[in-house]
């Protein structure tokens, strides 16, 4: 079943893996991602790119609600204000009817086994 799907930090290494996974899945993919570290070239082709700040909740906000499922790579393992921002985004999504899946760096990592 294809999905309408948001990859936040899909223009990063991980990321953009995860895309064209999805993409090869027959998911409909739409990447967020500042560019601060990843890379326009990065993104699969067909992936439309939104370049925006996924950190900021009110900008996340106009966009979330209209996936079925976000995949959020755009935190770095140092940096605790990219959890608690994606903590806040969740909730938002939740809050608001949201996506119905929701999936951080942190749980990846616990679900492969892959922990720090």
């Amino acid at each position: 079943m294809s999905r309408h799907v948001l990859v936040t930090g899909g223009a990063g290494f991980i990321g953009s893996h995860l895309a064209r996974r999805l993409v090869a899945r027959g998911h409909h993919v739409v990447v967020v991602d500042d560019l601060s570290t990843g890379r326009r070239e990065n993104v699969p082709a067909g992936c439309p790119l939104l370049e925006l700040d996924a950190g900021d909740p009110a900008t996340m906000r106009q966009v979330i609600n209209q996936f079925a499922t976000l995949y959020s790579i755009s935190i770095t393992r140092d940096d605790i204000d990219s959890l608690i921002t994606a903590t806040r985004i969740e909730a938002e999504a939740k809050k608001f009817g949201g996506p119905d899946k929701f999936f951080t760096r942190q749980f990846l990592a616990k679900a492969t086994g892959q922990s720090r």
